[in-house]
Order: structure tokens, then sequence, then C-alpha cells
């Protein structure tokens, strides 16, 4: 039934390391096969290909396949219904069979055309300069060049509503500088929802997660201090900020990314959800906070941040960490303390040691009792005429003198 042969390895990769991933500028010339860092299958690719990522962090075309969109996810095991490397003849000529169609229709799957070009380090759907895509001596669907000065989104397209049940006859025809660069795959997905997301995302518990704040803070201060004077060493503040980048209010089960190098966390259905509305395909999954491409199976939900946000009041918008200890401490809403100094001495602390075994808040000195002030009467207001309008003028004084011009 034209199935491919799918992978489902699950060997810890680089996906969502972002720009760490990307290596030198400098592209290295493939070695022949490449090993992919998902599946660990050899991939024979062609020589003169330069690939801009460190080899190691390669990815084989079947794996992008099944990983670019976890929106719309390859079923398994036989999702993969065709790949296809383009030749430099720049163009496939194929048979595909699609007995089940009207079954997968009622089930809501989709058969989806998606490209990769292998040569690319960003996991990713890209179209060649121009294509055709036909079925059954019909076309579907084209790809024209992009417009001068505008950038071309790229998204994969759906062709279910095109094809008959039983065998389809497809054709492609490739217009690019490099077409033996791509490669086109035809696959079946699978609708995923919020639930299917949220499954695929892991977790960083208490001394893991109380670990890892020590070890950036540390890390930070390390790097300033060994900076020479004439280097830029941009460091963050013992700050965790606890405010949502997507919906500006405090974080409601806060995630971040594997890789990432920040303390703050951001809201995990926030996130999803925003993802889900981008139209732009290739720039969605973008870390809120720094610039790390992060998947949801590249989340993990931050339990240190969760216990800063249950131990704190709904006013509190940051906290100080005390990088030794690993114990936070925020300025009551009252008074609070803004700027990277110390708090003033008459400041009011909450401060909790999440570093032991039963973090407790340390208590609050009595609140100030503030004298009542006594306010002079307030003046009777005087009646409207009736019949009067919101914005009319008011009438003239009694005695027909009138305001000064």
């Amino acid at each position: 039934r034209g199935r491919g042969r799918g992978r489902g390895a699950n060997t810890r990769s680089d996906i969502g390391a972002g720009d760490r991933a990307a290596g030198s500028p400098a592209a290295s010339v493939l070695q022949r096969p490449l090993k992919c860092a998902h599946c660990s299958a050899p991939c024979d690719v062609h020589e003169q290909f330069q690939f801009g990522p460190r080899p190691e962090v390669f990815l084989c075309p079947l794996c992008r396949f099944k990983l670019m969109d976890p929106l719309n996810a390859v079923v398994e095991p036989h999702g993969m219904l065709h790949h296809a490397a383009v030749s430099q003849s720049a163009k496939l000529d194929f048979k595909i069979e699609v007995p089940d169609l009207r079954q997968w229709r009622r089930d809501s799957l989709s058969i989806q055309v998606r490209m990769v070009k292998v040569s690319a380090g960003k996991l990713g759907h890209v179209w060649p300069h121009t294509m055709n895509f036909s079925a059954n001596g019909g076309e579907i669907f084209s790809v024209l060049p992009p417009e001068d000065g505008h950038k071309r989104r790229d998204v994969p397209q759906d062709i279910s509503g095109q094809l008959r049940v039983g065998r389809n006859a497809i054709s492609v025809k490739v217009n690019d500088e490099r077409p033996n660069d791509f490669v086109l795959g035809i696959v079946l997905t699978a609708p995923c929802g919020i639930p299917e997301l949220r499954a695929q995302v892991g977790r960083c518990e208490d001394e893991e997660a109380l670990d890892r704040v020590r070890r950036i803070l540390i890390g930070q201060r390390k790097a300033g201090a060994s900076a020479r004077a004439d280097e830029i060493v941009c460091l963050a503040p013992d700050k965790l900020k606890l405010m949502c980048p997507i919906t500006m209010d405090r974080v409601v089960e806060p995630v971040r990314g594997r890789e990432c190098q920040h303390l703050q966390c951001f809201g995990l259905e926030a996130y999803l959800t925003s993802n889900r509305q981008m139209r732009a395909f290739n720039n969605r999954w973008v870390c809120p906070v720094c610039t790390l491409i992060l998947r949801p199976r590249d989340l993990v939900f931050d339990k240190y941040c969760s216990d800063v946000l249950a131990a704190s009041t709904d006013d509190v918008e940051e906290v100080l960490i005390d990088a030794a200890r690993g114990s936070w401490s925020s300025t009551s809403a009252a008074r609070p303390h803004h700027g990277g100094g110390a708090p003033s001495p008459d400041s009011d602390i909450d401060e909790v040691d999440l570093a032991s075994p039963s973090p407790m808040l340390r208590a609050m000195p009595p609140a100030q009792t503030i004298p009542s002030l006594a306010l002079p009467p307030a003046s009777v207001p005087v009646p409207s005429p009736r019949g009067s309008r919101l914005g009319s003028p008011a009438p003239p004084p009694p005695g027909g003198g009138g305001g000064a011009g």
C-alpha cells in the first residue's frame, strides 16, 4: 500500500537547542552517510551538500517530516505514505494507494504534502523556488516564486479532498537552483489538541530544578568575574520574574525549554494556544524569552518556579534569589522593592528557603497603623436643571453675570 518505513526510536537529540544547535556559521562538508541524531539511522546524502549545523545534530528527512508539526502528528506506524528525493531532473512520478481514504476522512485524518531541504539546519517546511503538484492528470496545487521584497510563507499542503480511493498517480515538477537538495513526503496526519501536546512535556523536579537555578546564577557570576576589561558580558539579575511574557499575568503551569539558560518561565497553555493560532508555520515554537526553538517535547515543567508561585502572593511579580542557598525573597506589595540593589532596611521581606525539606514562609513584621486624616466636608452639588444633557453648557449664575471671556 505504498507505506513508508517509519522509524520510531526515542534517541535523545539536539532538537530544541535553537541557536546553540546551529553551531559555527561556517558550514562543514558532510560525510556520507550521516547518522540521524533522532533515530540513529544512516542517511546517504550528496557529497556536494553543505550542512550549516554540526553533523552530530543532523536529522534525516523522515524524522523531519514527523517532527516538524506537533499540531498535526504523523500517524504511527504507517503514516509515512511516500517519500522521495528530488533528482537532478527535477521531476517525480510515482503512485500511492489510499484504499481507506473515506474512513480517514471520517476520522478527521488528513493527507499532507511536506517538503524539507536536506542542507538546511532548521527543522521546518521548505518549498523549492516553484513547484507543480498533480494527481491523476490534474493539477492540485502549485508553488509560486516569492514576490520581490517579500518572504514567502511555506506551509504543508492538505490534498485529502483531491485524491480518490485506491491508486493515485502523482506527478511533481520542481524548479530550483538545486532541485536535488529537496525531499518530498506524503504523510497521514492526525490533529493534536492541548491534552495531547501537554502529554509531551517533561518534568524538572525539586532537586534538579534547584541545582539548575544555582548553576545558572553561579555560572553568570563566574563569567562576569573572568571577563576582560574590554569585554561586554550580559548578566541576568538574580531575579525570577513570575509574570508570563505571553499573557502578562502570573504564570500558570510554568514551563521552559530543557536547554534554556534563563530563569523565567512561561505558561504552558498560553504557549500552546498562541502557537496553534500562529499562521506563519516556520515561525512557530519560539521561546518567548530567548531564541530557542521549543516544540512541546522540548519543554519541561519547572518545579522551582512552581513552588515560588505557590508560596508567594498574587501581587508579587518577581523575587530575588540567593544563588548560594537557592532561597528566594520578595518585597511586600505595600512597599515593593524595585531595582537591582539590596532592598531597603524598612521594607517588609518574605523569605522562603526552598532548599530546606519543608520550606516555610518567614514571619513578617506587624503592619504599622496609619492614622486617618480628617477630610473637610465635601461641597454640596448643585442639582442640574431638568432636561439638561451630559456635555451641555452650564446655566449662567444668578444675577446674569457671565464668566470671563
